[in-house]
């Protein structure tokens, strides 16, 4: 128990009631561009973290164009379908 107690005064209950703002019931679509997923693809620091996929940026670099690796319109095609 001791350490408990300590544990809750390194972290006292907030002392304002935080409320938080209901959400739309229609929120906006979200639009991704040909080139919004290049630019943040390109972007990306390499051994950046994988995201809930598990695909990292060099995954998904492999499968666009431009970047000299054998990538293209036939494999974004695939992609699009994964």
């Amino acid at each position: 128990m001791k350490t408990y107690r300590k544990l809750k005064e390194l972290h006292p209950p907030r002392r304002t009631r935080y409320e938080t703002k209901p959400l739309p019931t229609d929120p906006p679509r979200l639009e991704l561009t040909l080139d919004s997923l290049l630019q943040a693809a390109h972007s990306a620091a390499r051994g950046s973290a994988q995201g809930i996929s598990g695909w990292r940026y060099e995954h998904i670099r492999f499968f666009l164009p431009g970047d000299g690796s054998g990538g293209g319109a036939g494999s974004c095609a695939l992609l699009t379908m994964a």
